[in-house]
Formats: structure tokens, C-alpha cells, sequence
């Protein structure tokens, strides 16, 4: 093509840079210009790269990495985004991009329904976003939501190779560690130097001094997201059948269910059985028979089984994660506080469903009074109003259902079914790299898990986020599968069954 961005960037990074030294030069406020400068040169360093940025806002998503300087709510994951969406752009501008593919095309359009059911939303009942001058509280899910859908719009106008999403899913699992790390290192190295560059630096910097001593009832809260990450990667390496992938994968299976206890919550362990359940089904090459019984499904039920056995010398804190097995031998206080939360969630649920015919058509929206939340002196989950106001109902569907009526309902079941019915016909259609066959049948799990466990158990209607995240992972997958086919032949876009 006669223009290429490519080249032009760095001479328009190189004047830029220019431009401000002599405006330091003459003005005498030479800090300031020099973090700019650095700015504009590691903006035109990474502007013409799209591919590193996508892995890029995928690692700060999943990582919760925010900085001091950045407004309040605003992670670095949406600060990289914006670069990446403005980069993808050019690239679609300035060289045409990858085209997206009709099967692409009706995620969109159920994406984008969804989007404008939103939208109408928050403009009648209200945003509850002040910079759009509402006097109600709680619009950051508008925001959460739309931001990343401009994220997988762009995404798709962006085409991974093998090796670029090989590094992005190992990238994404790892950057999840990150917040239980940094509440680690607070709570057992008495330094808060990373917990002050996550979003949940409040919620770290509680827990880890909150409590101290050998207080049994101690919870490393964060961690439950950690050892979501962990069970991920423990079913990724397990594709190299080499001695180090099965050392790993025991590893990575232990520390998750570790991390599970020192967080005290149930539903990271529920997870982990149901992403092991899930990826074992879809291994649809094989007899069923061989799915239900192999050395893995007896190997999880011998785990199971064990902690079963011998819960009642377990720690409190991992007496409290397995409380939702079956025949537990829990304690008088684990035992009495998973039976309270039980029955917490059933009255949140009960008390919603009371509500909801107020909202089929038009739902009440993810806003909610300010004047209503100052009425409540004690803010405490265990205020059945309180939860019902700020809409906090701990179940994805019904949130979507209140929240945004049955048009939401109907754009959401949309958006999973086109997505899990394209990835479950690809499961069974020949690849050209076994390998992003097998990372494809672990995702496509993972993203089962996610609509299982937190549009169902305790999630919220931002769960979607990580859904929009997680089908994006999907299709560059295929997309990278794509690119080894070769000249000719089929390809995975029109899978043959």
C-alpha cells in the first residue's frame, strides 16, 4: 500500500517529542515535559504494535493492575485499552485489517444488542454516572460492560498467530495471580508495595491487617481468584504429556486448592470441579464412557473424597471452602455459617423474584437511589434491603433479568448459545495444531465454568465482561488455527462434522 503508519509514526513521535523539549525549554517546567516525553515515546513505541496491545489489555484485565495517578475506578486495563481500540483502528483504517468473519458477525450482533438494551436502559432510568450528571449512585457497570465491548469489537479486527496466543493465554493466567500475590506479600512480608497497584488495594491492605496473630478466622480473601487462574493453567499444561507438564499440572492443581482455603470462599473450589468436569465432557472425539471414567474423574473423586474424609482436622478457613460438599464433617461454627449463607442467598433470591414483575419489559437498571443508600446506617450484606437496593442479588441471570428486563435476558442468552454452539462444533473439526485444539477445548470450558458458577451461583451482570474477554480468547484462537492451514484447504471458519 502507498501509506504506511508504520513508518510514519516514529517521525510524528520524533517532533512530538521535539516540540515538547522546547516548550520545557522555554517555559522552565522541564519535570513535567520529561514525563511527557517518555509518555509520547512509549505511546508511539506501542501504537503500531495491535497484536502486543490486545495481550496487553487482557493481561491488565485479568491482573487488576491500577496506578495512583489514574482516576478513581479507572484500572490500567482501561487506560492500555483505549490505546489498543485507537491501534486497531489505524490498522484497520491505514492496511484494512482482518475482516471479520460472518460467524464473528453474529456474536456482534447479539453483543451489540445487548449493548442498546443497556444504553436505553441507563438513559430512562437513569445512568448513575456523575460525569453525565445523574444523581443516582452504582453506573459503573455501564461503563465496565461498554468499555469492554469497544475492546472485543476491536478485537476482532485483530488476528493472532500461534505463537502470539500461546503467549496470551499463559500471559492471562499468570497475570491473574498477581492480586493474591500482592495480598501475600502484605499479609506474611509486611510490605504493601504491590497491593498499592491493584484495584482491591482497600480490600488487601483490610485483610492483611485487619486481623493478626493465628486467628483462625483469618481470610486471604483475593486469593479465591487466584486459584481460578491456577485450575486454568493446571488444564493447559496438561496438553505436553512430558514429565515437567505433569509436575506442573500437580503443582498448579495444589496451590489451587490451597489458595482456596486460605481465601475462606467456596465458590473458587466449585469452579475448579466444574472446569474439570466441563473439559472432560468436551473431549467429544472420545466415547462417552471414556469421559466418565479415566484417570482424571477418578483421580478429582479420590481428591474429593479425601478432603470428605478428613475435613474435621482440616483449618477452619478450608473447612469453610469445602462447605458445599456433601457429607462434610464441619465444625459447630463452619457448619452454622454455611447454613446461613445458604439461606441468605435463597431469601435474597426469593425476596428479587417478588420484584421482578415490575421490570419484564423495561428493567430497573444497574443505578439505584443515593438518598435510599444514606438511609441505611450500617451497610452490611446481612440487610436484605440494603443487598435488594444495590442490587447485589448474587445470581448473573436474575441480576440481567431485574436489572435490564427479558430484552436483556434475551440478548445474553443469545450472545452464549451463537458462541458455545460455533466452539462446540469446532471441538469435534479437524485442526491444524493439536495444540490450539487442546488450549480451544480448555477455554471453551473455562468459559462453560464462568456462565455455570457466576451467572448462576454468585456472580453479577459484570460476569459478562469476562464472558466478552473469554470469546475473544476463543475466536483468536481459530483464527491463529487458521493461519496454519494450508493454501486450499478447509478451514476451521466452516467447520465439517
Amino acid at each position: 500500500m502507498w501509506f504506511n503508519y508504520n513508518r510514519v509514526l516514529p517521525w510524528l513521535g520524533v517532533l512530538g517529542i521535539a516540540g515538547l523539549a522546547i516548550y520545557g525549554a522555554s517555559s522552565g517546567q522541564m519535570f513535567t515535559v520529561l514525563a511527557g516525553m517518555l509518555g509520547v515515546f512509549l505511546l508511539v513505541m506501542v501504537i503500531a504494535r495491535p497484536h502486543f496491545l490486545l495481550s496487553l489489555t487482557i493481561f491488565a484485565m485479568a491482573s487488576e493492575v491500577s496506578l495512583d495517578f489514574l482516576p478513581v475506578q479507572m484500572s490500567l486495563y482501561m487506560m492500555v485499552g483505549v490505546v489498543f481500540c485507537a491501534s486497531a483502528l489505524l490498522e484497520r483504517v491505514w492496511r484494512r485489517g482482518d475482516r471479520i468473519e460472518p460467524q464473528d458477525r453474529a456474536v456482534l450482533f447479539w453483543v451489540l444488542g445487548f449493548t442498546v438494551v443497556m444504553m436505553v436502559t441507563a438513559v430512562i432510568r437513569g445512568s448513575g454516572l456523575k460525569f453525565f450528571g445523574s444523581e443516582k449512585w452504582g453506573g459503573r457497570p455501564y461503563v465496565f460492560i461498554f468499555f469492554a465491548v469497544l475492546v472485543l469489537i476491536h478485537g476482532l479486527l485483530i488476528s493472532l498467530n500461534k505463537t502470539q496466543v500461546k503467549r496470551l493465554l499463559y500471559g492471562f493466567c499468570f497475570a491473574g495471580l498477581f492480586p493474591a500475590l500482592a495480598s501475600i506479600v502484605a499479609r506474611y512480608g509486611g510490605s504493601d508495595i504491590l497491593s498499592r497497584f491493584i484495584a482491591k488495594a482497600d480490600e488487601v491492605a483490610q485483610v492483611a491487617t485487619g486481623l493478626v496473630g493465628e486467628d483462625a478466622s483469618f481470610r486471604l480473601q483475593v486469593a479465591n481468584v487466584a486459584a481460578i487462574y491456577l485450575f486454568l493453567l493446571m488444564w493447559l499444561v496438561q496438553y505436553s504429556k512430558s514429565v515437567v507438564s505433569r509436575m506442573m499440572m500437580i503443582l498448579c492443581g495444589i496451590l489451587g486448592i490451597v489458595l482456596t482455603g486460605l481465601s475462606g470462599h467456596r465458590i473458587s473450589l466449585l469452579y475448579g470441579v466444574v472446569l474439570s468436569a466441563c473439559f472432560l465432557m468436551l473431549n467429544v472425539r472420545i466415547p462417552l464412557w471414556a469421559r466418565l471414567m479415566n484417570r482424571y474423574t477418578i483421580s478429582l473423586v479420590g481428591i474429593l473424597s479425601a478432603m470428605i474424609l478428613f475435613s474435621s482436622r482440616l483449618p477452619l478457613m478450608f473447612q469453610r471452602s469445602l462447605a458445599w460438599l456433601p457429607f462434610m464433617d464441619l465444625t459447630g461454627d463452619n457448619r452454622i455459617d454455611a447454613s446461613i449463607t445458604s439461606q441468605w442467598r435463597i431469601e435474597v433470591w426469593r425476596r428479587v423474584w417478588e420484584i421482578i414483575p415490575d421490570y419484564w419489559l423495561l428493567g430497573k437498571g444497574f443505578a439505584f437511589s443515593s438518598g435510599e443508600m444514606l438511609s441505611y446506617v450500617n451497610w452490611t450484606m446481612n440487610d436484605y434491603d440494603f443487598v435488594l437496593t444495590s442490587h447485589n442479588y448474587h445470581n448473573g441471570f436474575i441480576n440481567i433479568l431485574v436489572d435490564l428486563g427479558l430484552p436483556g435476558i434475551f440478548f445474553t442468552l443469545g450472545f452464549i448459545v451463537v458462541v458455545f454452539k460455533r466452539h462446540y462444533l469446532l471441538l469435534a473439526a479437524k485442526w491444524n495444531s493439536d495444540m490450539l485444539r487442546h488450549f480451544h477445548q480448555v477455554m471453551l470450558a473455562g468459559f462453560c465454568a464462568q456462565i455455570l458458577v457466576y451467572l448462576v451461583v454468585g456472580g453479577g451482570v459484570t460476569t459478562l465482561v469476562t464472558l466478552f474477554f473469554w470469546t475473544l480468547m476463543l475466536i483468536q484462537l481459530v483464527r491463529a488455527d487458521a493461519k496454519l492451514a494450508v493454501p486450499g484447504s478447509a478451514s476451521l471458519n466452516v467447520p465439517s462434522i
